[in-house]
């Protein structure tokens, strides 16, 4: 949405470009200094100390409390790394990345084919952006709230109040 109303304020398409690439600097600076890297990824190069910091770090960001999270976490990394390979030697799991597969491809193919033919949608082109961009966004913060509890958080990210 904010792509389309930076395209119905500039006049040309460079200017459009230039205006959201600028409006996405500062959250980009923002990531790339301000947030460590995740205590996985420290975990998995063995740098147990940077994991504990960043684990610190993330949960100060997020407004909640450090209650031992890296010992549950450091228990519930795993020794082995897996691979490609792995992911198509089991069958139940090599049809279950296939039907994932396939449903990536149809979402992506019929977003992009009403992405690309809305400028052939009757009315004005940045009205129907705008609400199309609308029902996404309605349609995104509805499954955030809904369907994401039965995703299962990472030990430190657990917390009671997601479930209510």
């Amino acid at each position: 949405m904010v792509f389309t109303a930076m395209c119905f304020l500039c006049d040309h398409w460079r200017s459009a470009a230039i205006a959201t690439s600028l409006l996405t600097c500062p959250t980009l600076l923002a990531i790339a200094f301000m947030l460590p890297e995740t205590p996985k990824w420290y975990m998995s190069k063995g740098r147990h100390a940077d994991a504990k910091k960043s684990i610190v770090t993330l949960k100060y960001l997020s407004g909640r409390e450090d209650e031992g999270s890296y010992g549950k976490f450091q228990a519930a990394s795993p020794e082995k790394t897996y691979t490609m390979k792995d992911l198509l030697a089991d069958k139940k799991i090599a049809f279950h990345a296939l039907i994932l597969c396939t449903l990536w491809f149809a979402t992506s193919l019929s977003a992009f084919g009403s992405d690309l033919n809305s400028g052939n949608l009757l009315g004005d082109f940045y009205v129907n952006q705008l609400a199309s961009g609308a029902v996404t966004a309605f349609a995104k913060i509805v499954s955030i709230r809904y369907y994401i509890v039965w995703i299962s958080p990472l030990p430190y990210e657990i917390d009671e109040h997601v479930s209510n």
